[in-house]
C-alpha cells in the first residue's frame, strides 16, 4: 500500500486535486528539502501552490525549482495574494497560474530586497 507521499505525487500525476492529507505529506517533505536560516522564523513556499499542483500533472510540488524558503510574514502576504487570486479563479487555466507565480514572484524579491535578504 502506497504511503501518503506517494499518494500525493500519484493524485498529481492524475490530474487529481490534493486532498489535505496530501498536502500535509508534501508539506512535511517540502520543510526537510530546504535548510532552515538560523534565528529566522520561516516557512517553504510553493511557487505553484499545492492547491493546483493538480493542473501540472508534468511538475514534482516539491521540485526544489517550486520551493522557497520565506520569513513567515511575507508567506502570509503572498498566500493572501493567492487566496484572492482563487476567489475570483475558480477554475484557473495554466496561464492565469503561471502569471499569478510571476506577479507573486515579483512582490517576493521585492520584499526580500527591502529586508537585504537574498532572492
Amino acid at each position: 500500500m502506497p504511503g501518503p507521499l506517494e499518494r500525493a505525487h500519484d493524485a498529481v500525476r492524475h490530474g487529481i486535486p490534493l486532498n489535505k492529507h496530501n498536502k500535509h505529506a508534501l508539506r512535511t517533505q517540502s520543510a526537510n528539502l530546504l535548510p532552515n536560516v538560523p534565528k529566522t522564523a520561516s516557512n517553504v513556499h510553493h511557487r505553484i501552490p499545492l492547491q493546483y499542483s493538480h493542473r501540472f500533472p508534468h511538475m514534482n510540488p516539491n521540485d526544489l525549482n517550486n520551493l522557497v524558503r520565506l520569513p513567515v510574514g511575507i508567506h502570509q502576504a503572498v498566500n493572501r495574494y493567492w487566496e484572492a487570486f482563487g476567489l475570483v479563479n475558480k477554475t484557473p487555466t495554466h496561464t492565469q497560474i503561471l502569471n499569478q507565480r510571476a506577479f507573486v514572484d515579483e512582490f517576493i524579491a521585492a520584499e526580500l530586497k527591502k529586508l537585504d535578504l537574498p532572492e
